[in-house]
């Protein structure tokens, strides 16, 4: 979704005047129209969820912390060119980030994909793949 210039500065000013690397609203998935309240914005440092009128929520998660990007699109979804990105991070309150009904979802994992990449490299950190054999090895009390 295209916003203006005002508006972007707006939103960074919001966030400590990081930059704005791509906004995306929820849609319904019937046609893909955008009468939703829920908002996703992706910073250099961040992914930042603002959900709700009545009842508001900011869900954040620092970008070195996903650990996998995954999308799914249902049959209407295709239909409307709309997707659903799962986010599995290392976060303790919400594990598991769900983005659902955004148009450009490839684009915006593209893009999310290359920033957490990014910042992992200005943080210096690494992450370790954990491979489960999944063959638990018993151990009796008696051998200790």
């Amino acid at each position: 979704m295209a916003l203006s210039q005002k508006k972007i500065s707006k939103i960074e000013k919001e966030f400590n005047n990081e930059n704005l690397l791509q906004y995306e609203r929820k849609r319904i998935a019937f046609f893909g129209l955008p009468f939703t309240f829920t908002k996703f914005y992706l910073m250099n440092k961040r992914f930042i969820k603002k959900a709700g009128v009545f009842r508001y929520s900011e869900e954040e998660v620092l970008l070195y912390r996903i650990l996998d990007v995954t999308i799914k699109m249902g049959f209407w979804q295709r239909i409307f060119k709309l997707g659903t990105l799962i986010l599995a991070t290392s976060d303790k309150t919400d594990p598991t980030v769900v983005i659902k009904n955004i148009k450009n979802v490839r684009v915006f994992k593209n893009n999310l994909s290359e920033n957490v990449e990014k910042e992992r490299m200005r943080m210096r950190i690494r992450t370790g793949e954990l491979i489960d054999s999944g063959e638990m090895e018993y151990i009796d009390d008696q051998d200790m």
